[in-house]
């Protein structure tokens, strides 16, 4: 309030889907909730009944390296942005307006 700083917060419901996955492959279970969204909301071809298991390429939640991957990804959006870490708080970045493309 002494600076007449601008404070902004975000959330995404997605967000980890954006980041890269981890290096280590990663295998999800095909359950029937899975298929039904992929043939009924995708519009994909039905997934064969002898699939039981898809390699993940992306980060989801739940996984305990994927909160670490995200981090790194946005980090990297951030800085690109001019935006740099504060000291205090290392998930607080900060930027002048005029630097922020």
């Amino acid at each position: 309030a002494q600076r007449s700083l601008i404070a902004v917060g975000a959330d995404v419901s997605n967000a980890f889907a954006e980041a890269d996955g981890p290096k280590q492959p990663v295998y999800m279970y095909i359950d029937d909730a899975y298929r039904d969204w992929w043939e009924n909301h995708l519009g994909q071809p039905p997934i064969p009944k002898d699939c039981n298991a898809v390699r993940v390429h992306k980060a989801i939640q739940g996984h305990p390296e994927f909160p670490r991957l995200w981090e790194k990804h946005i980090d990297r959006i951030l800085r690109e942005m001019g935006f740099n870490p504060t000291i205090a708080m290392s998930r607080v970045s900060t930027a002048e307006l005029s630097t922020v493309n």
